[in-house]
Order: C-alpha cells, then structure tokens, then sequence
C-alpha cells in the first residue's frame, strides 16, 4: 500500500490528520506507530484551535524525526530541519493556499457553532484528504 492510501485508511479509520500522515511514515522513519499516533494525537484541528493544519504538524513532525536534533544541539541539523519545513509550507500553500485549519476548511473547527456546521457539510471528509494527500506527496519527495 502506497503512503497515500496508508494515510487516508488511518484517517477513515477515525485518526486525525496529523496522526495519518505521520502514520503513514512510521515504519520509513524508524518510529513506533503507537507511540507517534499518541505523540500527534493532540494536532488534529489545527491543534484544536483551527490554526496549523493537522496534515502540515504531521509533516513536521517527521521531517524533525528524519533530519532533526535530539541530545546535543546541532546546528547543521537544525538549519536542515528549519529550511526543510519552510519549503514543506510554500510547497502546501501552492495546493492548499494556506496551512492554516480554519481557512482551509472555510470553518473554525473550534467554534461550536462552526464545528457543526462543518460535521453537517461533511467538510473533514470532503477537505482533508487532499491535505493529508497533499502532505504526504511533498513529504515524500523530501524524505525518500
């Protein structure tokens, strides 16, 4: 099963955005999937806020997984990691036109009044799987 379609049966199959693109790169990148779908269980809804993108934190979170810094500071990673997730957001924003939750979906996810009216347009299932699809091809391109 291609990356892709690894993202969006975790994300049928109730995990949020982050969790399924993230997810879809466990194995590639060395990461226990229990442990990286509870470390992005948190990011879905724009971190429930409807700011960044639950696909855009995934991302991030495995270009630092694959080219980040841990014990020592390192500053080569660092400018790597950092260059890295600049280019993952400009080359989203060409498809998505913003990494933002909110704008993507038309509606603030936390907001009641508007989380419902997404539930009732069906918008999580109509809109993220492009962005999680879209996430998860730019991510591919900078990681395999």
């Amino acid at each position: 099963m291609n990356k892709e379609n690894r993202a969006i049966e975790l994300f049928s199959n109730g995990f949020n955005c982050a969790q399924a693109v993230l997810g879809a790169f466990c194995d590639d990148l060395g990461l226990d999937r229990n442990t990286a779908m509870k470390v992005a269980s948190g990011l879905g809804g724009g971190v429930k806020t409807g700011e960044i993108c639950g696909a855009v934190s995934g991302a991030v979170l495995a270009i630092g997984q694959k080219y980040g810094y841990g014990t020592v500071m390192n500053p080569e990673a660092k400018e790597k990691t950092n260059k890295l997730v600049q280019s993952f957001h400009e080359e989203f924003r060409k498809t998505q036109s913003s990494i933002i939750c909110r704008e993507i979906l038309g509606l603030d996810p936390s907001i009641p009044d508007q989380r419902e009216d997404i539930l009732k347009k069906d918008l999580f299932n109509s809109t993220c799987p492009l962005a999680i699809k879209t996430s998860v091809r730019i991510l591919s391109q900078m990681i395999d």
